[in-house]
C-alpha cells in the first residue's frame, strides 16, 4: 500500500487542481481567468510527468525524450506566434470599421467591391422584373 500513496495522492491533488479549474470559470477575473488556468494546467501536466511518468527517477533516455518533445512544442508555439505577429490583416468591406473610424459602419465604401457586386445585383433585380 505504501507504493500506491504517491499515485493517489497525486490523484487527488488532480482531482482538487480540476475543480479549482472549473471553479474559476465562474469568477470573473477577466484576462487573468485565462494565465491561472494555464498556470494549473502547467502544474497538472508536471504532476504527471513527475508522478505517472516517473521522470523523476528516469534516466537520463527517458528525461532527453520528454524535454524534446517540450522542445518540439516551443518551436511550434514559437513559429505560430512569429507567424500570427507579423501577418497583416485585411478587412472585408462589409465589416465593421475599428474604433476611431468616421465611417458608417453599414455603408460599403465608394469604391469597394461589395458596393459594385450591390449594384450589379440591382440592375439584374430590375432586369427580372421587367
Amino acid at each position: 500500500m505504501q507504493r500506491a500513496a504517491p499515485l493517489v495522492l497525486t490523484w487527488l491533488a488532480l482531482l482538487a487542481l480540476l475543480t479549482l479549474t472549473a471553479a474559476s470559470s465562474f469568477v470573473p477575473l477577466g484576462v487573468w481567468n485565462g494565465v491561472i488556468n494555464l498556470v494549473i494546467a502547467c502544474i497538472k501536466a508536471l504532476l504527471v510527468a513527475l508522478v505517472y511518468m516517473r521522470l523523476a527517477r528516469a534516466g537520463p533516455l527517458p528525461r532527453m525524450v520528454a524535454l524534446t518533445g517540450l522542445g518540439t512544442l516551443a518551436l511550434l508555439f514559437a513559429l505560430s506566434g512569429a507567424d500570427y505577429a507579423t501577418r497583416h490583416m485585411f478587412r472585408t468591406p462589409w465589416d465593421t470599421p475599428p474604433p476611431g473610424q468616421t465611417r458608417s459602419s453599414r455603408a460599403p465604401a465608394a469604391n469597394s467591391p461589395a458596393l459594385a457586386r450591390s449594384e450589379m445585383d440591382r440592375r439584374e433585380t430590375r432586369r427580372e422584373n421587367r
